[in-house]
């Protein structure tokens, strides 16, 4: 239920009393105080650790972030129908997530989310340096671990400096392992679209130079990091005429299409690339299997956004799977409950805690809160989302869903109904405004967290 808040927003209130109203609607949370409106006590939960039985060594992690990996043709009961069979098989292996959402419709607030459960900006964390200006000091996955001798590796087939990639990640510690600069005369790029521009290499290259150059890292422990491009417009899947055939194949072998049989073929190269993608992970975990320190290595997949198919609910566009898979883990485990990206990094740090000793920050200024573990669906989540021309104007808090000024309660996996109660609508809007309003200060002053702290 919307909590009655004693505290309402007039729309000229200062910054303190906007960090009240945020702070008191999110009161399951214990606040610093209003100066830094995102910095609360860190509980340190470990939601994980007991489904691991780890050897002593602290694990390597491996981060394999999949250009467009939906929800809708991916995983148990798909919309579209499942098109990655090697990740759904994967995942009766894993610890998964159904009903994961990231926070943006783009990648560019993929790396934020995930590594530092930040806000957004205006245009994205990665860009407040876009006039030369300084990042606000803020917590890291990878800086934090960076105190227990972990190395950060960022491995990718395109221009790593998109979005300021490549500048976010020096910020917390991670190295330029691979980027389009990286490969030699044997690895072919993706074909060019008809003005001649391509993102760069394909899946199975990245993986496949990614092993080579790894031969020559001793170091662990390790972060690594692969971001994946190819699920991406052209959907230029190496050897098409091939995954062409199978996606035909994949698609008679349906009992029953969820969609009439002319929308698949319409987006067949969508789909045909989505299989080869699919492909390709399986290769890298056959060859990385070989590897001596695959046996104590933890990796973690989701989707950087969703790739539009068709129409779908607004919170649909949002909707990607999470996967961690271990030879680590002692059992696999299926989680019908609400999760985001932000979730990730508070998460894995609350495990580093408790099973490692870990030393984390007392405050922390993350969005997210640790994985939801619960066995049957529900949402406890708050979690604004940035749109693809970069303004906020959507928002998951608890079971309701608001979308431009649309108010939406959620049922079960996702669905939503729509709901009418002018006083929820306006408390909504409300908390997204005072979201988008502290977002924006913490940033641009610096606000995120106390210095030195």
């Amino acid at each position: 239920m919307i909590k009655n808040s004693a505290l309402r927003l007039s729309g000229n209130d200062d910054i303190k009393t906007v960090a009240k109203y945020y702070q008191r609607m999110n009161g399951d949370e214990e606040y610093l105080n209003p100066n830094y409106p995102f910095l609360k006590r860190n509980t340190g939960e470990d939601v994980i650790g007991s489904y691991f039985k780890f050897k002593g060594a602290m694990p390597n992690f491996v981060f394999i972030i999949v250009e467009s990996l939906s929800r809708g043709f991916s995983g148990p009961e798909a919309s579209m129908g499942s098109f990655t069979p090697f990740l759904d098989s994967l995942a009766t292996q894993s610890l998964y997530w159904s009903n994961f959402l990231t926070t943006s419709e783009r990648t560019f607030n993929v790396l934020p989310s995930t590594l530092a459960s930040l806000p957004y900006g205006k245009k994205g964390f990665m860009a407040l340096v876009e006039n030369n200006s300084p990042y606000p000091d803020f917590h890291s996955l990878t800086g934090i671990l960076s105190n227990y001798g972990y190395k950060g590796h960022f491995l990718y087939g395109g221009w790593d400096y998109f979005d300021f990639m490549s500048v976010f990640l020096k910020n917390i510690g991670v190295d330029i392992f691979l980027n389009e600069d990286g490969f030699n005369e044997t690895f072919e790029k993706i074909q060019s679209n008809e003005q001649g521009f391509t993102w760069g290499y394909p899946d199975d290259a990245v993986f496949r130079r990614a092993l080579q150059l790894l031969e020559t890292v001793e170091h662990e422990p390790r972060i690594d990091i692969y971001l994946t491009l190819s699920m991406h417009d052209p959907f230029f899947a190496p050897s098409y005429d091939y995954w062409e055939s199978v996606f035909y194949k994949r698609l008679d072998s349906f009992q029953s299409l969820p969609q009439e049989r002319a929308f698949y073929l319409q987006r067949k190269h969508r789909f045909a690339t989505i299989l080869y993608a699919d492909n390709a992970i399986k290769w890298f975990f056959r060859e990385y299997a070989k590897r001596t320190d695959y046996e104590n290595t933890i990796f973690i997949i989701l989707g950087d956004h969703y790739m539009p198919l068709g129409s779908v609910m607004p919170i649909e566009k949002y909707h990607v799977p999470l996967i961690i898979f271990s030879p680590l883990l002692k059992q696999s485990k299926l989680f019908p409950a609400v999760s985001a990206s932000a979730d990730i990094t508070p998460t894995l740090l609350g495990m580093m805690q408790s099973q490692f000793n870990v030393r984390t920050p007392q405050w922390v200024h993350w969005l997210g809160t640790p994985l939801d573990t619960a066995s049957h669906f529900q949402s406890k989540k708050f979690v604004p989302f940035m749109r693809v021309n970069r303004s906020v104007d959507e928002m998951l808090w608890n079971d309701y869903f608001l979308s431009e000024d649309r108010a939406y309660r959620l049922t079960s996996n996702l669905q939503t109904e729509r709901i009418t109660d002018e006083e929820v609508l306006n408390e909504l809007k409300a908390l997204l405004e005072s979201f988008v309003t502290l977002n924006n200060y913490v940033c641009s002053e610096n606000a995120l967290k106390v210095p030195n702290y």
